[in-house]
């Protein structure tokens, strides 16, 4: 009978561990969300993102150019090997 008590003592334990443990983590994420959200209330009259947004439009246009010249590149492979085919068949 001694040994049931203690199961039921040690998984109320358990229970009890894992509320608390959930209960800190609900107040830890309620607070860092009213943190950030102060801060981004004010993230306008802090930062300037005016030279950050002419990066990424460089950035952006770096990209494709980069996948445009990988799309040739692998035109000119495929229109070669058709080609080769077209060759060795004749």
């Amino acid at each position: 009978m001694e040994k049931n008590q203690l199961v039921v003592s040690s998984d109320q334990r358990g229970r009890k561990a894992l509320t608390n443990l959930r209960n800190a983590a609900f107040v830890g994420g309620v607070s860092a969300m009213t943190a950030l959200a102060s801060v981004g209330a004010h993230a306008d009259d802090t930062i300037d993102v005016s030279g950050l947004t002419g990066q990424l439009t460089s950035a952006k246009a770096t990209v494709l150019l980069l996948f445009a010249a990988g799309l040739i590149v692998l035109g000119i492979f495929a229109g070669y090997r058709y080609l080769k085919r077209g060759a060795n068949s004749a």
